[in-house]
């Protein structure tokens, strides 16, 4: 496997493991410090991969991506509310017999997370938000040309995007008010990528270790002070202290990426991020209610004994969703927007 993509299926594969880790019971402190890079850092993941000379147009470009993206949202989506519907709303927390059936299913056509919308599966809020993002940048792309142009536009997105969640009375659908925001990793992303290409091959090791050192130094003090933030909550907290905070944080996991060998494990997770995305939640309630969903309430419980239940339940999730993505990618690779099982073996390939 070429070193560029062994790289970026790394990042991928530690972003996701960051997803997941993000969503389980932490001390406020890692958990705010979580939350300050892993959703840019993805925008960014999606940006690296961009290539808009692969498609005519605007049109050619929407339609890829809603095979890629939308079809996974509304299958995984429809997938894991009639799971919820049937086993965890009934069985569940009580919370969730409050919430009627047809609520989350217009939250799904809605493409937002916040409250109770997509209680059953809130990190799919995500696809429709870089779907809307993607298509911004694509026609960034197209009518500024790159250079001066388009960074101004990048520029004039994060202002916008940033006004617009702060004083918006209401989350706009498919998340394209943070799509604003998101544009900018996306387009960093892009960007950055022959850089990043040439710099994995050539620039020494040493070099990424004192980056990602000082990076995760800078990460960690820019989100101290900025507080706890979450894009999905529209919660930034100061925006450029938001985005230095996440930049900071992008480029810590790109230097750990390159510094980490080039795993299996890491690749696997890297080509399976969508499903696990889609289903680690759904994955980590039937592990808390298998093995009780109030351990990590205890008053005794320390934060030792709480971290290693959360680094188990994360893994466990994971582990659970290994069948479901076996099974998609060898009986139902249209849910990923691919035609035939030899796109997924000439992937793994690569």
């Amino acid at each position: 496997m070429p070193l560029r993509v062994a790289w970026l299926d790394s990042l991928k594969g530690l972003g996701i493991l960051l997803v997941v880790c993000g969503h389980q019971y932490l001390p406020p402190a890692l958990h705010q410090w979580i939350y300050s890079f892993h959703v840019p850092l993805f925008f960014f993941i999606s940006g690296c991969l961009f290539d808009a000379s692969r498609y005519a147009g605007q049109a050619a470009y929407a339609r890829r991506r809603s095979r890629t993206i939308l079809v996974p949202y509304v299958v995984f989506g429809l997938a894991t509310w009639l799971l919820w519907a049937a086993v965890r709303r009934p069985f569940g927390a009580s919370h969730n017999v409050a919430i009627p059936l047809w609520k989350p299913l217009l939250g799904l056509l809605y493409g937002n997370a916040t409250g109770d919308w997509l209680i059953f599966d809130s990190p799919l809020w995500f696809l429709p938000c870089i779907f809307v993002a993607a298509n911004l940048f694509f026609w960034i792309h197209a009518h500024a040309k790159g250079g001066v142009a388009g960074a101004l536009c990048l520029f004039a997105s994060a202002a916008v995007g940033a006004v617009v969640v702060g004083y918006q009375p209401f989350p706009a659908p498919w998340g394209a008010d943070l799509a604003l925001s998101a544009a900018v990793f996306f387009g960093a992303g892009y960007c950055l990528r022959p850089a990043l290409d040439r710099a994995m091959t050539a620039a020494p090791w040493l070099i990424f270790a004192a980056a990602a050192v000082a990076l995760a130094a800078a990460n960690l003090a820019l989100s101290w002070r900025n507080g706890p933030v979450d894009m999905n909550s529209r919660s930034f907290g100061n925006p450029v202290v938001f985005y230095a905070a996440a930049f900071a944080g992008i480029g810590c996991w790109l230097a750990i990426s390159r510094l980490l060998p080039p795993t299996r494990a890491l690749a696997w997770l890297g080509r399976n991020t969508l499903v696990i995305l889609a289903f680690h939640r759904p994955a980590g309630s039937l592990v808390e209610h298998v093995l009780g969903r109030r351990l990590w309430s205890l008053p005794f419980l320390s934060y030792s004994a709480l971290l290693s239940w959360s680094a188990f339940h994360a893994a466990a999730a994971v582990v659970l969703c290994a069948p479901i993505a076996f099974a998609v990618n060898r009986y139902f690779p249209f849910v990923l927007g691919r035609r035939h099982v030899a796109d997924i073996r000439r992937e793994a390939k690569e």
